[in-house]
C-alpha cells in the first residue's frame, strides 16, 4: 500500500572540542589543513624537561578580529635522579634527559630510559623504585599542556599561526622558534546524515486480513484486530542529504533543503522538504 507520511525529523550532532599536539622534535615550519573547529588546548611533545618551562606561544588568527594571544608556559615538573648503585644506568639516563639541549634528541633519550627500565627484574624494579619514579616524572615533564583562556573558534577559510618560542635562559644558551600554520577547509554546502528512522504504526498502518470458512462453504474475509509486526519493523536505516543556504558560513541559523531515503524489509520510503540548521549542531527537517 502506498502511503504519504508527514514527518518531522530532528538530527542532533555532537561537536567535539579538540586539542592540537605539536611535536617539537620533528616538525618545524609546517603547514597543515584542518576542518573548522573549536580548539581549547595545545600539547607540546618532546619539550625540554626544564622547570620552569622555557616555552611560550603566540597565536594569530587571520580573518577573525581577535587580538594576538600570548600564552606563557605552564609549570612542568622535574627533579634530579636518585643514587642506588644498582640503578646507576637509569640515574645516568635521567640526568642526560634533564640536561638535554636539543628537542630532536628527546625521543631517543626517553626510549633509552624505558629500555633500561624494561630490562630490570621485578626485584630490581623494587630496589630502583625511587629512580624509576624520578625518571617517569622527567619523561612527563617533556609533555607540556597549554589551555587557552578562551576557546579558539576556527571558522571556514581562517588560518591559525602558532609560534612556539624557547628563550635563551635554558642550558642551551640559545633561543629557538617553531612556526605551525593551520589552514581550515571551506565549509561545504552539503551535509550528509546517516542513522535510523522510527515510524510508529499509527502513521504506518499495515492492515492484515484473514479468510474464515462459513457453514455454506463460502469464505468471509475479515480484518484482524492486531498484527504480528514488532518494533524493529518500524525502524529503517536512513540516509539524508541537506543543502544549506547561507551567505555567512558562521551564521548561527541557516536554511536548507533536505532529501532522504529509508529502507527495511517491509518499507521503502523517501522524504523531501525544507530544513532549519541551528549552529551546525541541530537540524530540523520537515517534509513529505
Amino acid at each position: 500500500m502506498k502511503q504519504l507520511i508527514t514527518s518531522l525529523t530532528c538530527f542532533l550532532s555532537v561537536v567535539c572540542y579538540s586539542q592540537i599536539n605539536l611535536d617539537l622534535s620533528t616538525k618545524i615550519n609546517v603547514t597543515q589543513t584542518i576542518t573548522p573547529q573549536t580548539i581549547i588546548s595545545i600539547n607540546l611533545i618532546n619539550a625540554l624537561p626544564i622547570f620552569p618551562s622555557p616555552y611560550s606561544i603566540v597565536v594569530e588568527i587571520k580573518h577573525i578580529k581577535n587580538p594576538l594571544l600570548s600564552i606563557l608556559a605552564s609549570p612542568s615538573g622535574g627533579g634530579a635522579a636518585g643514587a642506588e648503585a644498582t640503578c646507576a644506568e637509569i640515574q645516568a639516563l635521567t640526568k642526560n634527559l634533564a640536561r638535554e639541549a636539543v628537542e630532536s634528541n628527546i625521543p631517543n633519550d626517553i626510549l633509552a630510559i624505558k629500555t633500561a627500565i624494561n630490562k630490570l627484574t621485578a626485584d630490581q624494579k623494587s630496589t630502583c623504585d625511587e629512580n624509576i619514579q624520578k625518571a617517569n616524572k622527567k619523561i612527563d615533564a617533556t609533555k607540556i599542556f597549554y589551555s587557552f583562556p578562551l576557546p579558539l573558534i576556527i571558522g571556514s577559510g581562517d588560518e591559525i599561526t602558532l609560534t612556539i618560542k624557547r628563550d635563551s635562559s635554558t642550558n642551551t644558551g640559545s633561543s629557538s622558534e617553531w612556526t605551525y600554520k593551520f589552514k581550515t577547509e571551506q565549509i561545504n554546502h552539503w551535509t550528509t546524515y546517516y542513522g535510523f528512522t522510527y515510524v510508529p504504526d499509527i502513521l504506518n498502518k499495515f492492515p492484515n486480513y484473514y479468510a474464515k470458512q462459513q457453514d455454506n462453504g463460502s469464505f468471509l474475509v475479515s480484518k484482524m484486530n492486531g498484527n504480528n509486526r514488532n518494533v524493529y519493523q518500524n525502524i529503517s536505516p536512513t540516509a539524508m542529504f541537506t543543502y544549506k543556504f547561507f551567505k555567512k558560513p558562521d551564521a548561527v541559523v541557516k536554511f536548507g533543503l533536505t532529501g532522504g531515503i529509508m529502507y527495511n524489509t517491509d518499507m521503502l520510503g523517501a522524504m523531501f522538504g525544507p530544513s532549519l540548521v541551528i549552529g551546525d549542531n541541530i537540524t530540523i527537517n520537515t517534509g513529505i
